[in-house]
């Protein structure tokens, strides 16, 4: 007995000894591959799972939907929500844009283009694009010792298990605050190893939202037609007439402000709330662009959809508008504005030529890029005039 035990030790010394120390970020992120699937996922060339997510704002849920993921490597994504068996949204990404897909009760509401949710296999292929970035540091993490891949010049961090060398945590930090998203519950499919919990939290916005998968699946068959968008599902383009409107002014209900103000004035109808963080960023450079552009024909009717109209009344009071405001909280995304104009998500911007035509719209005018479109219209019509 005594003998077998002392075997058992030298094999254990042994195996310790032999084990490959880990020094560099290159030597974690190989032995990540390699415990999760041979070092093989080149040969992933599509994905599919299902999974409910829980959404949480200061501990009370706020959103409990089920979606259907499926993906085609590498630039294909289509997510399907649903709550009881019944379609609330699809975000369809293709090439360089994604498209957010509204259904209300079932039915067909709007769409709207958004920035290009990411693709991905597995973040730490990611991490491996982009490993010369991040330093190695051996640390303690929620009890258990860890590596941590940090960056040297953004604040995130990738957080290894150090027994196993599973990703266990990304954290980063957003424009809500800091976010820590978790991986847990680890299992093979099809001779991987795949996350099968999920949390975010970003606690300075009270904030939370929990994934659990049912299923996932490695190299499935999509139909040939299954991330084209149903030709029944019209959309806002470029072109197109901007929809009639008629509203009454903020805080002054005997002026209006209607499509017929649009006639002659290169416009930007902003949809926005004080509450859309996301909008509240935009309006630096709506500003700006106004300033520099109102006395060449340039007009910017604002839409506030906000149903608190002393906060509304607050916000304008430290932040006037030098434009024409309006003030629509009836139905917010479910009215009949809302529907002509495919309010789907916030901020909505709509940028509209002298015609009443649409030049662009969403994500074509957010994150800078309304200075842009905005110079190449003035710029030709000063050409134009020479």
């Amino acid at each position: 007995m005594h003998h077998r035990y002392l075997l058992f030790l030298i094999c254990t010394i042994l195996l310790f000894a032999c084990e490959k120390e880990i020094s560099s970020i290159e030597e974690l992120i190989d032995a990540n591959l390699n415990a999760t699937s041979n070092n093989n996922w080149e040969g992933i060339v599509s994905q599919s799972a299902s999974y409910n997510i829980k959404t949480l704002i200061n501990g009370s849920v706020v959103n409990d939907e089920n979606t259907v993921l499926s993906q085609k490597f590498p630039g294909l994504q289509k997510k399907v929500s649903s709550k009881k068996d019944t379609i609330t949204k699809i975000i369809l990404t293709k090439e360089e844009e994604s498209k957010l897909i509204k259904f209300t009760k079932g039915t067909f509401f709007g769409i709207s283009r958004i920035p290009k949710e990411e693709i991905q296999i597995s973040p730490v292929l990611d991490l491996k694009k982009k490993s010369a970035e991040y330093g190695l540091i051996d640390s303690i993490w929620n009890n258990q010792p860890v590596f941590f891949a940090n960056s040297k010049k953004n604040n995130d961090s990738y957080i290894f298990s150090k027994q196993s060398k599973m990703l266990i945590a990304y954290l980063a930090v957003s424009q809500y605050g800091k976010s820590t998203l978790t991986f847990e519950d680890y299992r093979e499919v099809g001779g991987y190893q795949l996350s099968y919990r999920q949390k975010l939290d970003i606690p300075d916005a009270g904030y939370s939202q929990e994934f659990i998968y049912q299923n996932r699946r490695i190299n499935p068959e999509f139909p040939k037609n299954h991330f084209q968008l149903n030709d029944e599902w019209k959309a806002l383009t470029k072109g197109s007439e901007v929809p009639s409107f008629e509203l009454p002014m903020a805080f002054d209900e005997n002026k209006m402000v209607s499509t017929q103000d649009l006639k002659g004035k290169v416009t930007l109808i902003d949809f926005w709330a004080t509450w859309c963080k996301p909008c509240l960023e935009e309006l630096p450079t709506i500003k700006e662009q106004y300033n520099i552009y109102k006395s060449r024909g340039f007009e910017v009717v604002s839409i506030s959809i906000d149903k608190d109209v002393k906060r509304l009344n607050s916000f304008l009071n430290k932040n006037p508008f030098p434009w024409k405001l309006s003030l629509y909280s009836d139905g917010e995304f479910n009215s009949e504005l809302a529907k002509s104009f495919q309010l789907v998500a916030i901020p909505k911007p709509i940028l509209v030529d002298e015609n009443g035509n649409i030049i662009a719209m969403d994500a074509e005018l957010t994150n800078g890029k309304l200075e842009v479109v905005l110079k190449n219209i003035f710029s030709s019509k000063s050409n134009s005039s020479l």
